[in-house]
């Protein structure tokens, strides 16, 4: 009996401390130091900080747990639950702006884990402010050019940059990072590290409100640009001092002319010159790269665009309802000749003469078409010598019809 005792609290207290055990695992812990970058690092103490929870990639909305810090700056928070989908990050808000540690996942091998947050003092002065690199890849697509731009900004101060303008229709919030697009741009998406919070579209002018912290940036944006003809012009104001413009365009496009002009209204636009212009591989695709270096703020780049693909969509309903027209008039005619019950041997012989050299025209017709199309004639070359040939087309059903009456007249009664 007392051996049975003995067994049973043996295996209660082996519960308990499974339990235990099991219990602890399942708790996290996050703990770090609230740091001023612009003072060396100090520790900022009475800081509030709240925990923000990620469940399956989603930002949690249950209430969120809250410290202070002391007087070093630490900050811990205890009893987190633990799984493999779940991750937490720490966040505070400083003279308005928010900065967070970097995002940590407890497990059970590593319950406790250390996110510091690092802020920063104000700043009104932009003249850290730069584009470290400023892509552009323009691709021709049916009379359209596809634009993609990829801005990579930087900070290089040890201050967050938070802008001095307010940014129009937005009261509270200030322009920090200016771009703008051609005014005809089509179907605009925006992306990288804009926040739908803190950007402003006004006509063709974008603005980014949020705070710029010390590091970079990037922003992601393309649009659709129409062009006519095989030659289109494109313009970019660079607001921000730019290190590089780095232009990849997509053969068969040869850029013309390429032209920066500077701030001052006065100076005259500087030509660039276009003799290293390389071919260079990008995806699988061939492209003319073309780099510029070190442009000023409020720079304007203007491109001349040449040898752009004709947009088939220009003729493309034009030409075969032309072509419709004169096939249909031809086979009115030619059934009006045939329904003749015998015409004279000197009228069918020139009928088909001419339906030969009509034949031999429409021909040419469809074959200059083609040409046009991809981009091998120039429009006016081409509308000039296409209504030349409908002409002699024309011009041949004419005589095939005066041939017809002829034959008609001359038949035997």
């Amino acid at each position: 009996m007392r051996m049975g005792k003995i067994l049973v609290h043996g295996l209660l207290m082996l519960l308990f401390f499974t339990t235990r055990a099991i219990s602890v695992e399942q708790q996290g812990e996050i703990f770090g130091r609230v740091l001023n970058g612009s003072r060396d690092s100090t520790a900022v103490s009475g800081q509030e900080v709240v925990l923000y929870t990620i469940l399956n990639g989603q930002e949690l909305d249950e209430p969120r747990p809250h410290v202070k810090t002391d007087r070093q700056g630490r900050f811990r928070f205890k009893k987190l639950k633990v799984g493999k989908q779940l991750a937490y990050y720490p966040l505070t808000k400083y003279n308005g702006v928010e900065y967070s540690g970097p995002i940590v996942r407890p497990s059970g091998k590593k319950a406790k884990l250390e996110s510091n947050i690092y802020l920063f003092e104000s700043s009104d002065s932009d003249s850290a402010v730069s584009a470290s690199i400023h892509h552009i890849i323009i691709e021709p697509a049916n009379g359209m050019l596809l634009v993609r731009e990829l801005y990579v900004f930087q900070n290089s101060d040890h201050f967050t940059y938070a802008g001095t303008i307010q940014a129009p229709g937005t009261p509270n919030k200030n322009i920090v990072l200016r771009m703008q697009i051609p005014v005809d741009a089509r179907e605009l998406r925006l992306g990288g590290n804009l926040m739908s919070c803190c950007t402003v579209l006004q006509e063709n002018e974008i603005y980014d409100t949020m705070p710029l912290k010390p590091g970079q940036r990037r922003v992601i944006m393309s649009y659709q640009l129409p062009y006519k003809g095989k030659q289109a012009r494109f313009q970019a104001m660079l607001y921000h001092p730019t290190h590089s413009v780095d232009i990849l365009l997509a053969r068969p496009i040869q850029p013309a002319a390429i032209e920066i002009q500077p701030f001052s209204g006065r100076a005259k636009p500087v030509l660039q010159p276009l003799e290293n212009a390389e071919q260079v591989q990008f995806k699988g695709k061939s492209y003319r790269h073309v780099e510029l270096k070190d442009l000023a703020a409020n720079s304007s780049l203007q491109m001349r665009l040449a040898n752009l693909p004709v947009a088939p969509s220009d003729y493309r309903w034009v030409a075969p309802f032309v072509i419709l027209l004169v096939i249909a008039g031809g086979y009115f005619i030619h059934s009006k000749i045939t329904k003749s019950t015998s015409p004279s041997m000197t009228a069918h012989s020139g009928s088909q003469t001419i339906a030969d050299q009509r034949g031999k025209l429409l021909e040419r017709i469809l074959a200059l078409d083609s040409q046009f199309e991809a981009g091998l004639v120039e429009k006016d070359a081409y509308q000039k010598k296409r209504s030349r040939l409908v002409e002699e087309v024309l011009s041949l059903d004419l005589q095939s019809s005066r041939i017809h009456h002829a034959g008609i007249e001359s038949r035997p009664e």
